[in-house]
């Protein structure tokens, strides 16, 4: 894998291409890095999964000890559906955001998810679209996909996003703007 300490180097002393609240991308020479954290809706999550299992508890108490209705089971269990839920898009996130490198000089692009393993591809088999962001200070998300990888490089502006997309191009790399 790319050397942390050259992956941090990039990135702080690099030239930033895009940038967002949860993303950052920069390159220096030949080499193209990546950071992207789901952050924002992984707080936003567990602070919410955190007071439903708070007022559970205290509910699935009240239950218990005969103050409460036992009708109310059915809200307790559909909190803890929810919760489920939650936990379990955020981790299904965490696979799709961490940090990349694409090195042009190699030509390899070597992804390491926030959860799952590391992976590594030649720039021949790596490919890049952009989706649609909810976000309207970042609205274009730049997305790498490989055979077995769909991995979210960054979001930005509409400028920005062109001025990283003309870069690829010119590295030759496939591009297919959607958003």
């Amino acid at each position: 894998m790319f050397a942390r300490g050259s992956f941090d180097d990039v990135l702080a002393n690099g030239r930033k291409l895009l940038s967002s609240a949860e993303t950052t991308i920069a390159m220096d020479c030949l080499t193209l890095v990546a950071i992207s954290d789901c952050a924002i809706i992984e707080s936003a999550v567990r602070r919410v999964v955190a007071f439903a299992s708070v007022l559970t508890l205290v509910i699935g108490t009240l239950i218990v000890t005969g103050a409460a209705p036992p009708i109310l089971l059915f809200v307790l269990a559909t909190w803890v559906f929810g919760c489920i839920c939650a936990v379990g898009y955020v981790l299904r996130r965490k696979r799709r955001h961490g940090r990349a490198v694409l090195d042009f000089e190699n030509e390899c692009c070597e992804v390491e998810p926030l959860r799952g393993r590391a992976t590594s591809a030649g720039l021949a088999d790596v490919r890049i679209e952009t989706r649609r962001s909810a976000d309207e200070s970042a609205p274009i998300w730049i997305v790498l996909l490989t055979k077995s990888t769909v991995f979210y490089l960054g979001r930005g502006r509409e400028d920005d996003a062109e001025r990283l997309l003309g870069i690829l191009r010119a590295f030759h790399i496939p591009v297919k703007r959607t958003a």
